[in-house]
């Protein structure tokens, strides 16, 4: 049977470790709380700050250098990002954290191209893609972007890329009614007497919703296509 100095001795240790429980559990639960309430509150530079602290301190916990990746992917800092991010692959994976990269990655090529700066979209869409192969928005973009470049930037000859990269975008999001504006108008750029292509598309971007400016674009050229077309029609008897 135990004894009486046995029972006092557990007891005091149950004592002791409930105790140490109590104290260090809530700290464990709270590690990179701070950090994550900045990243959460926009302040990125300061969370990138706190979550580098607190990694040095708990160098194991993944979750805290997938924060530390978002918030620098926040900053369009893609290099750290990536970087950190594969550290906390390296300890734990996190599918959740995997769409969440992908989507910021994705936003961020879209911004590229709103910006015009075709030639840095592909870096982050097909790093977005990379994750998570079923980001339409990333298909989107980098296919909108080379179309763009090609469209603005290429030859003529280039001009069918640049109406293949249009139609992959509208494959990758097919309600969008940009792609189908844009094929429109490679087509007349490379040939301004392919009325049938560009009617097709431009009818087809129509029925997309595209925004007001550029609906009283397409029905003017509609008009103006639909017009040039009889004309070459009945100037050579078709």
């Amino acid at each position: 049977m135990m004894n009486n100095r046995w029972k006092v001795f557990l007891s005091l240790a149950t004592l002791t470790f409930l105790g140490l429980q109590l104290c260090t559990g809530p700290m464990i639960l709270n590690v990179g709380k701070q950090g994550k309430q900045l990243y959460e509150q926009e302040k990125y530079d300061q969370a990138i700050a706190e979550l580098k602290s607190t990694i040095e301190e708990h160098p194991k916990k993944a979750e805290l250098r997938y924060y530390l990746g978002l918030a620098y992917l926040q900053k369009h800092d893609l290099d750290p990002a990536l970087a950190a991010y594969e550290n906390a692959l390296g300890i734990k994976e996190n599918p959740t954290m995997d769409s969440m990269y992908s989507s910021i990655m994705a936003e961020r090529a879209a911004e590229l191209r709103k910006a015009e700066r075709y030639d840095e979209v592909p870096k982050w869409a097909d790093q977005a893609i990379e994750l998570d192969k079923k980001n339409k928005k990333a298909y989107y973009e980098k296919y909108m972007a080379k179309g763009l470049r090609l469209y603005y930037q290429g030859s003529k000859w280039e001009l069918w890329d640049a109406i293949v990269a249009f139609g992959n975008a509208s494959t990758a999001k097919p309600d969008e009614p940009m792609p189908y504006y844009y094929s429109a108008k490679s087509y007349l750029k490379k040939d301004e007497k392919d009325f049938e292509n560009s009617i097709e598309q431009y009818n087809k971007a129509l029925e997309h919703n595209p925004p007001r400016e550029i609906t009283s674009e397409i029905r003017s050229k509609l008009k103006d296509l639909k017009r040039r077309k009889k004309l070459y029609e009945d100037f050579w008897g078709n």
